[in-house]
């Protein structure tokens, strides 16, 4: 799963930077790049790094009013899919990144 995600959010980053002029584009990158980062370096398990990017990407969208395109939707929602674990006890791992906001 962290092999996946690293190439859900390296094919994410390729598209962003054809973007740079695109108004917000600067924090989508830096988030995007922060979680391949702590991917990479198992600062975080797959699972909670794809569940955070993805709640941290819509977070970053909504207040830039920034409009992704058709493949970048597409990867957002490969990395939706990558966070949701299974069972009982990851859908209650889901409620810890309710409140959270993008930070380092």
């Amino acid at each position: 799963m962290k092999n996946e995600l690293a190439q859900v959010l390296n094919d994410f980053i390729s598209l962003a930077k054809t973007h740079y002029d695109r108004k917000g584009n600067e924090y989508l990158l830096e988030q995007l790049e922060g979680a391949l980062d702590k991917t990479k370096h198992n600062v975080q398990d797959a699972v909670n790094e794809a569940r955070t990017t993805y709640q941290n990407v819509n977070t970053i969208c909504l207040v830039n009013h920034l409009h992704l395109e058709k493949d970048e939707e597409a990867l957002l929602e490969k990395i939706k899919e990558i966070s949701m674990s299974q069972g009982w006890l990851g859908g209650l791992n889901s409620w810890n990144t309710t409140n959270t906001w993008p930070g380092k």
